[in-house]
């Protein structure tokens, strides 16, 4: 049986459960546009449908309380949609969500902000690659064309009157010293979350290397982040790597050896430590029980391949092979971190506790050619359409028969399990 339920669900959401709708933006009929067009292919038809009732609801009614229940039923959708919908919402930056408990009673707040703007859209590498990764670069590329400017100024002068020319505002009138709110809407998109504070990265980077954002081009920054979220390196950690393979001598988009990046970054990922049982506070649960399916699919997505692996081998660092190994399988397969973690564990339990390269590779083709993107849709794929390893058939028929030292391997008793505690909730 397939694991077709999803993880979203595992947070209740009660019908009962009131809910108010806050804009933080201002919302024009343009960004409706970018929503459908942009964010759709990445979010989903029943995600963009929960944004347009939020925003509607929003300017007719904020700050009034509604149950959950009357928006699954307004939107003819369960609970479980609702959340899946809101998830991804959150995810895109599109809304913020509170909670607030008193006496048992539970208040959501979802605070809706504006999309990016086409050209934000398209020059953030997260948003055009995902759009890249689902439409193919052809489509994506109409998408850009159809909000590409028709401005065309050739030939013209500039004749406009400036400000001043025309209002001759006098600054010392008390006018301009009165006190107005500050709190208003503006029309940004929020930053979407990636776990890598750039603020801290470049405040660390200011104060030891005197250098600036200004000296990095935004590929190199890209890298940066990609390298450091993959094995599990805090910016400050990341900061001081970047500042061995720093040349402010050369032009910029060059001055960060990449190379010699990668090499730093893996040896630190090599020597870092983990305890044996916890790691400030995680604790790094051995899976031998069913009841605990939930919980290693929740981990692959939250933890970095590396620490992920790390965790497989009570505590010890991963050889430089398998760093390598997982850097390629990000940079150059292009798997999300929650993919290589599922594919970590799979080829583990299937190569009797061995990251056997060849097959790796092998396995990792497929996922790509599938499109798989989640920890559980891999998971999925797995059990639906097993890769058995040839050398382990070898050692079969030698009479070898491989042993799996893996405790976080399930049989089909356990997964059916699984699915019932689930399809009970």
């Amino acid at each position: 049986m397939l694991l077709s339920i999803s993880l979203l669900v595992m947070e209740y959401l009660a019908s009962k459960d009131y809910l108010e709708v806050v804009g933080a933006s201002v919302i024009s009929d343009v960004d409706f546009d970018v929503i459908a067009r942009l964010y759709q292919p990445l979010v989903g038809y029943k995600a963009c449908m929960l944004y347009f009732t939020l925003v509607n609801y929003m300017e007719r009614s904020e700050n009034e309380l509604f149950p959950h229940e009357y928006f699954f039923t307004l939107m003819q959708i369960t609970a479980s949609d609702f959340l899946q919908a809101r998830k991804a919402l959150e995810a895109a930056g599109l809304i913020k969500t509170y909670l607030k408990v008193e006496d048992d009673l539970k208040k959501y707040t979802y605070v809706i902000y504006a999309p990016k703007s086409p050209k934000d859209f398209f020059s953030d590498v997260l948003f055009k690659g995902l759009l890249v990764r689902y439409l193919g670069e052809k489509e994506a590329t109409k998408l850009a064309l159809h909000y590409k400017s028709k401005l065309n100024l050739d030939g013209y002068k500039d004749v406009s009157a400036s400000f001043v020319d025309v209002f001759q505002p006098d600054l010392n009138d008390a006018s301009f010293d009165a006190k107005m709110p500050t709190n208003l809407k503006d029309n940004k998109a929020l930053k979407v979350d990636t776990q890598f504070s750039y603020e801290d990265f470049f405040t660390h980077l200011k104060t030891a290397l005197m250098v600036s954002e200004e000296a990095f081009s935004k590929a190199e920054v890209t890298e940066i982040e990609r390298i450091a979220t993959l094995y599990g390196l805090d910016v400050i950690t990341m900061a001081d790597i970047v500042m061995q393979s720093f040349n402010e001598r050369n032009k910029k988009g060059n001055r960060v050896d990449l190379n010699a990046l990668k090499e730093r970054a893996i040896n630190q990922a090599k020597f870092s430590t983990i305890a044996r049982k916890v790691n400030k506070g995680q604790t790094y649960i051995k899976i031998s029980g069913r009841t605990a399916l939930a919980d290693e699919l929740k981990l692959m997505e939250e933890i970095s391949p590396k620490m992920y692996l790390q965790s497989k081998q009570d505590g010890v660092a991963p050889v430089t092979a398998d760093l390598n190994l997982i850097n390629y399988l990000s940079e150059n397969m292009g798997l999300s971190h929650g993919v290589i973690n599922a594919l970590i564990s799979y080829c583990l339990k299937m190569c009797n506790n061995r990251l056997n390269k060849n097959y790796v590779e092998k396995v990792a083709s497929s996922l790509r050619r599938e499109k798989i993107t989640t920890a559980l849709d891999a998971m999925n794929y797995f059990e639906a359409r097993p890769i058995s390893p040839r050398f382990s058939e070898e050692k079969t028929k030698r009479g070898k028969t491989p042993v799996n030292h893996d405790d976080n391997s399930y049989d089909e008793a356990e997964y059916e399990d699984v699915l019932k505690s689930f399809k009970g909730k």
